[in-house]
């Protein structure tokens, strides 16, 4: 207690006294003055730590020369320092010290508090704190001391998808300092499983299109497809289902994921996955092999599929084989597979020997090329002949033997026939004698054998040493084999003597072929033979038996002789069916640009021999067309040949002929002529020359058409 105070309190302080001198009574010894404290305290300002307990050390040590001690005083009051405001105290010597009186001591102010030191968690929960009074509340709750003492600013609420913030700053004339920026936590996400509650989509759904999918099947969740991500995703397969997991983003009002199934897709039809259904008999022809190919040509089947109904293939026929699905894959139904047939064996491989004989026929060169061949396992039944040419005298035959569809062969082989040797001429030339009274020139005794002999034609044979017949002595010739023919050596033909020495009237008329279009009575029939023979008139020919032709029907007539010194026999005259497209032949004859062209498109000729002459119906008159020795004259012979001795027989035979084949008409003129140059037809009563021009069709046409009215 202040001692002045006591004093005062019990009314014993009557004068005022120094404060630095204190008058004591120590009984009957007279007293002591005591030192004023504030006289020795000189330093009364000691720092803001100071407590009521390390006050007095403070003091003394910042009054070293005082010699107060600690034990001369005592605290009489204490008021802490708090930052900002100075604390103070009083120390007082005690009454038992040297010392006297009091001393006021002031405590600096301490240092504000940072907030910073104080707030230690910044953040508070936006779900329950989300604006400056909940904020404000929040820090004041968990840091009381601060409480009164802050305020807040820059605030920014918090969000689902972002933290909110704030600043909380010291209030001013407090003891706090500073400011501390606090984080507001995110509001709460929705649960994602909470809004998504159907988790099956179908079994076509990819990893592109689940999302879309889930979501059309949740369409009251209020997710956008912007807040999700796929995290993971299986494929439904065959038989098995999928699976997939869809998490929100981070950005997104939505946390957490979902587990999605994924419905199992419907199995996969072979069909649809095997679309080569042939194998090579030549690399798989057994069950393993056809497994092994289509597996490596469809490995998604691998391991997947069996085999059944097994049937190897052959050379000559496919195998077949049923692929199908194993149970408990992804794949169902089956697939027919065919196996292609073996590669035959190439019939040129084995039939090694390709010349045979040249009595080789179309019916026997198979079994002598086999035998030829005896190695090469080939059957008679398993080849044909494509194309047969046979073997000629110094010509070789050929063929073309192919393996049937049905063999193991395959392919076909060119078969030589070697040359058959040429015919000896003595062979087949029997008749080798003539009649002189009728044959007795080159040109009559050449045709002659050749009419007798049907072997040869005027093409194999040629005339050397001809000697006529006379009345006294025989003739003779050599028919000699020409060297380009099949033929080979020579004939001696004996020429008969002379019998008479009147001609026969059968070596004068030679054309014995009357047109009825333009002679048709006895006397006009007569008349033209007449014309056609120079030596026959009136006085030396008459005719008899004569009967008129008709569009159906052939006339006739039979020249004879009258008595006379020269002449002698007689002659059967044929009068032409009347044909009703004459006048239109002999029209566009008549309009051809020349003579020549017209003869080189169709005439009807005939043969004079006497003159060596053609006599050609053209349009009202006669054309003449001289034998010169040209290369057409094996031409000019076989017509003639064809006239003086089968033009009756083809008349009394009436042989009806196609018009597309009518060269088979004359079995031996097949080699007189060169087809592809020229054409000779036989209508049954002429016969007509005519080659191929294509500006001259309408004359080839309407000797078509004359034909085939002449043939009815």
């Amino acid at each position: 207690m202040n001692f002045k105070k006591m004093l005062a309190s019990i009314g014993l302080l009557a004068i005022a006294v120094p404060t630095s001198l204190s008058v004591v009574s120590c009984g009957s010894d007279a007293p002591t003055a005591k030192i004023s404290l504030d006289t020795v305290i000189k330093i009364t300002e000691v720092a803001s730590d100071a407590t009521e307990t390390t006050i007095i050390d403070k003091v003394l040590a910042l009054n070293p020369d005082s010699k107060v001690n600690k034990t001369d005083l005592e605290v009489n009051s204490f008021v802490a320092a708090q930052p900002g405001t100075k604390g103070s105290a009083k120390i007082a010597a005690k009454k038992e010290s040297t010392f006297t009186g009091e001393v006021n001591i002031t405590i600096k102010a301490a240092d504000k508090i940072n907030l910073d030191t104080v707030i230690k968690n910044k953040e508070v929960d936006g779900n329950t704190s989300n604006n400056e009074t909940k904020v404000l509340q929040t820090i004041e709750t968990a840091n009381p001391e601060v409480k009164g003492n802050i305020q807040i600013k820059n605030f920014k609420a918090a969000t689902q998808i972002a933290n909110g913030s704030a600043t909380v700053f010291a209030k001013e004339n407090t003891k706090f300092t500073g400011e501390v920026n606090i984080s507001i936590k995110s509001l709460n996400k929705t649960q994602l499983s909470s809004v998504i509650k159907i988790t099956e989509v179908a079994s076509d759904a990819t990893e592109t299109t689940i999302i879309d999918k889930v979501l059309a099947l949740n369409p009251d969740s209020k997710v956008n497809k912007t807040d999700l991500e796929v995290n993971s995703f299986v494929a439904a397969q065959p038989g098995t289902k999928g699976s997939a997991k869809i998490a929100a983003k981070k950005e997104s009002t939505f946390t957490g994921e979902v587990n999605i199934t994924i419905k199992a897709a419907d199995k996969i039809n072979l069909d649809t996955v095997i679309k080569n259904k042939e194998v090579d008999g030549n690399t798989s022809n057994n069950e393993t092999k056809v497994l092994q190919t289509i597996e490596t040509a469809n490995p998604e089947v691998k391991g997947n599929i069996q085999i059944k109904n097994f049937k190897a293939a052959t050379q000559i026929a496919n195998g077949s084989a049923t692929v199908f699905a194993k149970e408990n894959t992804k794949f169902t139904g089956e697939v027919n597979i065919s196996i292609k047939s073996l590669n035959k064996t190439q019939l040129s491989s084995v039939i090694k020997i390709t010349e045979v004989a040249s009595d080789a026929t179309e019916t026997t060169i198979i079994d002598k090329v086999l035998a030829l061949n005896p190695d090469s396992k080939v059957n008679k039944t398993d080849l044909e002949v494509n194309s047969f040419v046979a073997a000629q005298p110094g010509t070789k035959g050929s063929a073309k033997i192919a393996a049937k569809k049905e063999s193991t062969f395959t392919g076909e082989v060119n078969i030589t026939i070697k040359a058959a040797d040429k015919i000896n001429l003595d062979t087949v030339i029997k008749n080798k004698e003539v009649e002189g009274d009728l044959y007795n020139d080159e040109t009559w005794v050449l045709n002659q054998i050749i009419f007798l002999n049907n072997d040869v034609t005027i093409e194999d044979v040629e005339i050397k040493e001809f000697k006529a017949a006379t009345i006294s002595q025989s003739g003779s010739a050599k028919i000699t084999a020409i060297p380009e023919s099949n033929f080979t050596g020579e004939v001696s033909i004996t020429i008969t003597k002379l019998t008479a020495t009147k001609k026969g009237l059968n070596r004068i008329i030679i054309n014995r072929v009357i047109d009825s279009n333009t002679n048709n009575t006895e006397q006009s029939v007569l008349n033209e033979v007449q014309k056609q023979h120079s030596e026959l008139n009136s006085a030396n020919i008459s005719i008899k038996d004569f009967k008129a032709a008709t569009k159906e029907n052939f006339g006739s007539a039979t020249i004879i002789t009258k008595p006379n010194k020269t002449i002698e026999g007689e002659v059967a005259i044929v009068i032409s069916k009347i044909d009703p497209a004459y006048n239109n032949i002999i029209e566009n004859l008549k309009n051809a640009e020349t003579k020549s062209a017209a003869k080189k498109d169709a005439w009807i000729a005939f043969f004079d021999y006497k003159e060596k002459q053609f006599i050609e119906i053209y349009g009202n008159g006669l054309l003449i067309a001289d034998l010169d020795g040209t290369t057409d004259e094996n031409v000019w012979r076989f017509i003639f040949w064809v006239l003086a001795h089968q033009r009756q027989e083809l008349i009394n035979q009436d042989i009806e002929m196609d018009y597309k084949d009518l060269d088979k008409i004359v079995s031996n003129s097949k080699n007189v002529w060169d087809k592809d140059q020229e054409t000779v037809l036989h209508s049954g009563t002429y016969t007509v020359v005519f080659w191929d021009n294509s500006t001259h069709v309408i004359q080839l046409k309407d000797f078509k058409m004359f034909y085939e009215l002449n043939k009815q």
